[in-house]
């Protein structure tokens, strides 16, 4: 395992623009960057009647299963460390399961998240902490008091959701027409949200395995009346089901820098968010041109970028084409190359080494609603 050693002076949120993409197997943000990490986690583990001490916190529900079988849910609020811990305790598939804010258990502002690698210290901690109500044979030896902590108990500590992040300082909005116009592709849908404060995210999500977003962190604060650094997007994608598993997140011994990383790494791969050519000032022109048909026009180049033969007629594609001819004319981005740029999860928005082509990319940037 290779971790990334250098550090980088400036901004404390990325990486300079000049660092070279590599391989997230070798290479990542440094540590000492707690931008990236863990956000919310729930795990769970197996329980038996006598691991669990129930007492007036507690809240019992009363179900019956389909096959007539009586059985009771109990829930309890936990107080840890500046939050509120849900814990459940399901008796007749004999789990318990805890869900917390991972970030919260080490840092107090709203921008940093947990560093993988301390989680497993983290969930002993709180385990440790509960021990007098819920102590599952699962993490303690209650035979060998002497040795109370089993070897393999992270392996037995197995993980349900994990939410991944990272914090992209973006200083403008020019990625956002762009990346709201990406169309729906496998099981998966695209979702654009605005909301107070500039408030404005992307979600590229299935039903059950959780999803993908980018969203400005800044504004969210700003709701929250919380004043953070303007211009702070986060990247975030929460792992459930299927998509935990293809990571190979099972369990607490799982998780660490590099598997964290690769699993950002590969949900921003999925949402095709850092392929897109983001041409500065195209989109405003589109708009001052074309008006109402603006958000169409996008569409089409945004299709063309990713190799989807958009589906129009022949003659409103020769209608779209020679709209875009002339946006790019009025905006003059045939010789400005400087203005193309690009999303990645190292330098946020960089400038792109590609030359400018019809039917390539997409624009960006432009407050109007494209949904």
């Amino acid at each position: 395992m290779v971790y990334q050693e250098e550090k980088f002076p400036g901004n404390v949120y990325l990486t300079e623009e000049n660092h070279a993409q590599s391989s997230p197997q070798t290479i990542y943000p440094d540590i000492s960057d707690s931008q990236w990490g863990i956000d919310t986690l729930e795990f769970w583990v197996y329980v038996a009647p006598d691991d669990y001490q129930i007492n007036q916190e507690w809240r019992e529900t009363a179900r019956t299963s389909k096959k007539g079988n009586k059985y009771s849910i109990f829930t309890r609020k936990y107080d840890y460390k500046g939050q509120v811990v849900s814990i459940t305790i399901n008796t007749i598939d004999t789990r318990c399961y805890f869900s917390l804010n991972a970030a919260k258990l080490i840092h107090s502002d709203p921008l940093s998240l947990l560093d993988p690698d301390l989680l497993s210290t983290e969930v002993l901690l709180f385990l440790e902490a509960i021990k007098a109500e819920v102590a599952p044979s699962e993490v303690w030896n209650k035979v060998l008091p002497d040795k109370p902590l089993l070897k393999d108990w992270q392996e037995n500590v197995r993980v349900s959701r994990v939410d991944v992040a990272r914090n992209i300082y973006l200083p403008d909005s020019s990625f956002r027409a762009t990346l709201q116009n990406i169309p729906h592709f496998g099981k998966t849908s695209h979702t654009t949200i605005k909301s107070r404060q500039d408030g404005w995210s992307v979600s590229h999500q299935t039903k059950r395995s959780g999803k993908d977003m980018l969203y400005n962190k800044t504004a969210e604060q700003a709701v929250k009346h919380v004043e953070v650094q303007a211009g702070i997007y986060r990247f975030e994608s929460q792992l459930r089901k299927g998509r935990r598993k293809n990571l190979k997140l099972r369990s607490i011994s799982d998780i660490n820098r590099l598997s964290i990383w690769r699993a950002i790494q590969a949900r921003w791969d999925e949402t095709k968010w850092g392929n897109q050519k983001i041409y500065g000032s195209l989109d405003s022109v589109i708009y001052q041109l074309f008006g109402s048909q603006a958000c169409s026009i996008i569409g089409y180049l945004t299709l063309t970028q990713l190799g989807i033969k958009p589906k129009v007629s022949s003659k409103t594609a020769k209608k779209y084409q020679e709209a875009i001819d002339l946006a790019l004319l009025e905006s003059s981005l045939y010789s400005n190359e400087s203005s193309i740029q690009s999303l990645d999860l190292f330098s946020g928005l960089q400038k792109s080494s590609s030359k400018l082509q019809k039917q390539k990319g997409a624009p960006v940037s432009s407050d109007q609603n494209c949904e």
